[in-house]
């Protein structure tokens, strides 16, 4: 017995995994993220959203249901939307599983890509509590002090961007699947409906996993809080002047926008061109519409999925993050 006592004594609790250390870094900068007031409007802004794709697929819906508020709104519209609303009604009764196979795989197109720039948004408020401020403070001593190792580190910062856009992207794109289908009049509409589903998540699982690990590399790149945050939105905004030069132009400097690149891995998993054949031969009118709307503008979901170019592009991106990871997270 020591004249006197150290406090230490032999450790009795539960074994804590590796994983359980890594989770304690997710969560933390998770905490810290969410708890700006920016952060807090985002994510209201994105479950927002999801009230908004509800109500479209409920009143898609409703067209099935013969005695539904829907049919007196389909009478008070002028002659075109009632010939578009109205062919739709007929589609859906005649062919319900081509039919909402189409209207969802659109609908979740646009609410996945639409809905990307909240996230967009939040990683540029997220990359200084990623890596940022752990360079600044010298934080890395003391996860390395704890048994933590620079894979084990970035593990767990990874997980805070990915987290993040579970909240803001993926969470809003499967809720807003499941409370569709729910209010939806048939319960067949969850078999119809599955494609949009997989193709959705399919997008944004990729997505996230890129974008997180793109912003790993910004937010390691400084040490100032400032400047990283900085440098995200310019290299998002920046990227997206090429596009319309590039248009008209050389067509790879699309490509140096990352919003482009990841258009067109939307394009590549929903595959709309396809589905609006579909819908032109079944809804005349809705033909019109698109060829129209191809002579004007052609529109996102009308192109044709340039993946080629995009996949190299995300690829050097992602490298070039990785590299600028690895050598600026290391124990001093």
């Amino acid at each position: 017995m020591p004249l006197v006592d150290s406090g230490y004594h032999e450790y009795e609790g539960s074994y804590r995994g590796v994983w359980y250390r890594r989770a304690v870094i997710t969560s933390a900068g998770l905490r810290a993220c969410l708890a700006n007031p920016w952060m807090k409007r985002l994510v209201t802004l994105a479950w927002t959203f999801v009230l908004v794709q509800v109500t479209a697929l409920f009143f898609i819906g409703q067209l099935l249901v013969e005695d539904s508020f829907v049919f007196g709104l389909l009478d008070g519209m002028s002659g075109f939307w009632q010939g578009i609303f109205g062919g739709i009604k007929d589609w859906l009764f005649d062919r319900p599983e081509e039919s909402v196979h189409f209207v969802y795989n659109f609908l979740f197109f646009q609410f996945a890509t639409k809905i990307s720039f909240v996230s967009f948004i939040a990683l540029a408020i997220a990359i200084p509590n990623l890596i940022t401020t752990d360079l600044a403070s010298r934080a890395l001593l003391v996860y390395s002090s704890k048994a933590v190792n620079r894979f084990d580190y970035l593990i767990g910062k990874f997980g805070i961007a990915l987290g993040l856009l579970s909240i803001l992207w993926l969470g809003p794109v499967i809720l807003a699947w499941t409370f569709g289908n729910l209010l939806a009049p048939d319960w067949k509409f969850f078999a119809y409906s599955r494609d949009a589903l997989v193709n959705s998540v399919l997008y944004v699982v990729v997505s996230m996993t890129i974008l997180s690990l793109v912003a790993l590399g910004i937010s390691a790149i400084s040490s100032k809080e400032k400047s990283t945050g900085a440098a995200w939105i310019l290299i998002w905004l920046f990227g997206n002047a090429f596009i319309p030069i590039g248009r008209n132009t050389a067509a790879w400097l699309q490509n140096l926008s990352i919003s482009h690149n990841i258009d067109q891995l939307a394009l590549y998993f929903f595959k709309l061109r396809q589905d609006l054949f579909s819908a032109a031969d079944a809804i005349p009118m809705l033909g019109q519409v698109f060829d129209r709307m191809g002579r004007r503008l052609e529109p996102l979901f009308m192109r044709e999925a340039e993946l080629g170019g995009a996949a190299v592009a995300l690829g050097v991106m992602v490298l070039t993050a990785a590299v600028i990871v690895w050598r600026r997270v290391k124990p001093e």
